[in-house]
């Protein structure tokens, strides 16, 4: 088996002893897929545990006569561990969008693996409750996706690069908190949907922009095209310095809120008393 598909299972039982994770690796078969295939369907009893090498695979659910796409997993992600332990139906179909390779575990060779290694038993009970506690997760977003879904249209779209997640996820509860409604990309995105389409609707109706300045986001094609986008349609920006970087000539006139040499706490109250400002002045006299 490849130096890839031991690689994912180190990633995914990350503490495991290595010793635990090659008897995983031993027991597996590599398979390959083509597109359309179903790896698993919806309803039907299985026993089969897979784990994404290469590909793409869709989540399709059918629900009152309507086939749904739920999400998509890609290479390192896995999916069915809990028939290798329990009887219970699948609870959706999952489709190769195209060709695939995957590592499949049955129960009848995880079963075996189990009777003579108790390391494994205690490996596998820690995956399910850290795959449990992430799907737990995920239903905490989408409900707070719902209920922000039912209040007033997001006003501020916060633009960042993915590695100052922590600060923006700070940064949109603390103006929830003061009554402002940011868009954030990892609270909004729709799973089964186009991203670009998503982020574009969001560019278009959110009223202001959020720029978040660090050497990342500065550096991030994505976040060029989305402030670029705002000068040309001669919309409101509020940079947010989150460190200190080198700024675009285009956004260097803009005034910024500084969370470098402030409490965090004193930035945001600069920061929502410039948004109320900003959003007084566009309203309709």
């Amino acid at each position: 088996m490849s130096n890839k598909a031991m690689a994912i299972l180190v990633d995914l039982f990350s503490s495991a002893e290595l010793d635990v994770i090659k008897l995983i690796h031993d027991s597996a078969i590599i398979r390959t897929y083509q597109p359309d295939s179903f790896l698993c369907r919806q309803g039907e009893l299985e026993d089969t545990f897979y784990i994404l090498l290469e590909g793409q695979v869709d989540i399709y659910r059918s629900a009152e006569g309507q086939r749904i796409l739920l999400d998509y997993f890609t290479e390192g992600d896995c999916f069915g561990e809990m028939s290798l332990i329990l009887d219970v139906p699948r609870t959706a179909d999952v489709v190769a969008s195209g060709a695939v390779r995957v590592m499949e575990i049955d129960r009848q060779n995880f079963n075996d693996l189990l009777s003579s290694n108790n390391e494994l038993l205690l490996t596998v009970v820690r995956f399910l409750l850290n795959r449990l506690l992430t799907q737990e997760d995920r239903r905490i977003v989408q409900l707070a996706r719902q209920k922000r879904q039912s209040l007033d249209a997001p006003q501020v779209f916060i633009s960042y690069a993915r590695q100052n997640e922590a600060f923006v996820r700070k940064l949109a509860s603390g103006l929830n908190h003061h009554k402002i409604n940011a868009w954030v990309d990892i609270h909004e995105i729709e799973a089964g949907k186009s991203w670009a389409r998503q982020i574009g609707k969001a560019l278009d109706s959110c009223e202001l922009m959020l720029l978040i300045l660090s050497e990342t986001s500065m550096n991030s094609v994505n976040v060029e095209d989305e402030w670029n986008y705002y000068l040309d349609k001669s919309k409101p920006i509020i940079p947010v310095l989150y460190e200190r970087c080198d700024v675009p000539y285009r956004l260097h006139k803009l005034h910024y809120i500084d969370f470098t040499s402030e409490t965090f706490e004193n930035g945001l109250s600069q920061l929502v008393a410039n948004l109320h400002q900003y959003m007084n002045d566009m309203r309709p006299t």
